[in-house]
C-alpha cells in the first residue's frame, strides 16, 4: 500500500484552509461593496449639492447682473489685477464699449489712459478704501472725454481678501451743459447792462461830434477845403454807431418761439435761401444734404427764426473757409436710446482750410475773428441761440482738412 507524498498532503491542507476562509472573504467583499456603495451615494449627493450650489450661484450672479443692467448709472467691476470683469448696460451706453469688448481689458488702458492712479480703481485696490462722489473724465470708444461723477468701493471675498473694485459712474455732460447755460444767462445779463452803458457813454459824444460837423459843413456856402475830411469824420462816426448797434443787438435778450416743423423740408428751404441770397455758384461750391431716407417727415420742435440764423452763420463760415471751390455737407441724424432722451444732430462740414487749436479755443468768443473785417459775433450768436434751444454746439477741425460743426438739439 502506497502512502501519499508529503507535497500532496500540503496542497490538500492549503485548499482545505482556503475553502474554510471563502465565506469570510465573501463577507468582507460584501461589506466592502456595501461601503463603496455608501461612499458612491455620498459622493453623488455631494456632487448634486455642488451642482445645485453652482446653479444657484450662477442664478444669483445673473440676477445681480440683471439688477445692475436696470439702473441708469454706469457700473464697472474690476478684479484685483485691475482687469474689467463686468460692465452694465448703463456703462455700455456711456462709454460706447460693449460688455464683450470691455471684459478682460485693463481699466486704465480702456477708460483712463490720461488719469492718475488717484482717479482709477488702482487707488481703491491699493488703499482698500472707498472713494465717494469724485469727478473725473473718462475716454469713450470714440475718444471723446466724458465728464463723470464716480464712487468706487472695494469688494472682499468670504475670507476677507480683497477681490476687486466696483465703480459707479454718472454722466455729467448734461449737468455741465446746464451749468454753462446758467453762466450764459449771467453773462448775458451783464452784457445787456454793459451795452446800455456803452450806448449812452459813446453815442452822446458821437451825436455832439456829428452835430458840429453838420454845422460846419452847412455854414460854408462855398467849397470848404476841409469838406472831405469832415465827410470822413461823419463816415467814421457812422461806423462806430453801427458797431454799438450790433453790440446792443448781440446783448439783447431773446425769447425763443418754438414750433414743430419737418426738419427735412425746413433745412432744404434754408439751404435754398442761403444759396440764393449769397449768389453762390453751385458749379464751384457743391452742397450735399444727407438725412434718413426711411423718414418721410422729421418733425421736431425748434424756433425757425433763430435756427435759420444759426444755419446761415455756420454755412457762411464754411463758404468763407473754402478757396473758390469745395463741398459743404449737412448731415441730419437722430439719436435715441433706452437710457437717453431723444435728440437730433445737425452736422455741417466743409472741405476748407480748417482751424488750429488756438482758433478752435476762441471760436465762440465774442469779438474774436481771424478776418480783416467783421466783429466776430456771428458764431457767438449761433452758440447763444443753440443754448436757447437747450442744445449744444461743438466743432471738430484739422488744418488743411476742413471743419465740422455739430449741433445737438434735445426733444
Amino acid at each position: 500500500m502506497s502512502h501519499p507524498s508529503p507535497k500532496k498532503c500540503k496542497c490538500a491542507e492549503f485548499f482545505g484552509t482556503f475553502n474554510q476562509g471563502i465565506p469570510e472573504i465573501q463577507a468582507s467583499y460584501h461589506d466592502l461593496s456595501h461601503e463603496i456603495q455608501k461612499h458612491n451615494k455620498s459622493l453623488a449627493l455631494k456632487i448634486r449639492q455642488l451642482e445645485d450650489h453652482l446653479e444657484n450661484a450662477d442664478y444669483s450672479q445673473q440676477f445681480f447682473y440683471t439688477i445692475l443692467d436696470s439702473i441708469d448709472e454706469g457700473v464697472v467691476v474690476v478684479d484685483n489685477h485691475e482687469r474689467i470683469i463686468f460692465i452694465n448696460r448703463g456703462a455700455e451706453i456711456l462709454t460706447g464699449y460693449t460688455r464683450k469688448s470691455a471684459v478682460g481689458c485693463l481699466y486704465k488702458e480702456l477708460l483712463g489712459q490720461h488719469l492718475s492712479e488717484r482717479f482709477t480703481p488702482a487707488y481703491t485696490l491699493k488703499y482698500k478704501e472707498s472713494q465717494l462722489c469724485q469727478e473725473k473724465e473718462i475716454i469713450s470708444k470714440s475718444k471723446k472725454k466724458i465728464p463723470v461723477r464716480f464712487s468706487s468701493y472695494p469688494i472682499f471675498n468670504r475670507q476677507d481678501h480683497l477681490a476687486g473694485v466696483i465703480e459707479v459712474i454718472t454722466d455729467l455732460t448734461r449737468l455741465k451743459q446746464l451749468e454753462s447755460v446758467k453762466q450764459e444767462i449771467r453773462t448775458q445779463a451783464s452784457l445787456e447792462q454793459m451795452a446800455g452803458l456803452i450806448a449812452n457813454e459813446i453815442r452822446n459824444p458821437l451825436e455832439g461830434i456829428l452835430g458840429n460837423v453838420d454845422v460846419i459843413m452847412k455854414s460854408s456856402h462855398k467849397e470848404c477845403e476841409y469838406k472831405d475830411r469832415l465827410q470822413a469824420i461823419k463816415t467814421s462816426v457812422d461806423q462806430i454807431n453801427s458797431v454799438v448797434s450790433r453790440f446792443q443787438w448781440f446783448a439783447k435778450s431773446v425769447k425763443p418761439n418754438f414750433e414743430t416743423l419737418d426738419l427735412i423740408q425746413y433745412i432744404k428751404e434754408v439751404l435754398k435761401i442761403f444759396i440764393k441770397n449769397n449768389h453762390i455758384d453751385e458749379n464751384k461750391i457743391i452742397f450735399n444734404f444727407i438725412y434718413p431716407r426711411s423718414h418721410k417727415t422729421f418733425m421736431w420742435s425748434i424756433d425757425p427764426v433763430l435756427l435759420e440764423q444759426v444755419l446761415f452763420d455756420i454755412l457762411d463760415n464754411g463758404v468763407k473757409a473754402l478757396s473758390e471751390t469745395g463741398t459743404i455737407t449737412i448731415h441730419l441724424l437722430r439719436h435715441s436710446g433706452l437710457l437717453k432722451n431723444d435728440s437730433i444732430e445737425i452736422d455741417i462740414s466743409d472741405t476748407g482750410r480748417g482751424m488750429s487749436r488756438k482758433e478752435l479755443s476762441q471760436l465762440f468768443t465774442p469779438f474774436y475773428t481771424t478776418r480783416a473785417r467783421g466783429l466776430g459775433l456771428s458764431l457767438a450768436v449761433a452758440r447763444r441761440f443753440i443754448i436757447l434751444h437747450r442744445g449744444n454746439i461743438q466743432v471738430e477741425s484739422a488744418v488743411g482738412k476742413g471743419s465740422t460743426f455739430k449741433i445737438s438739439l434735445p426733444k
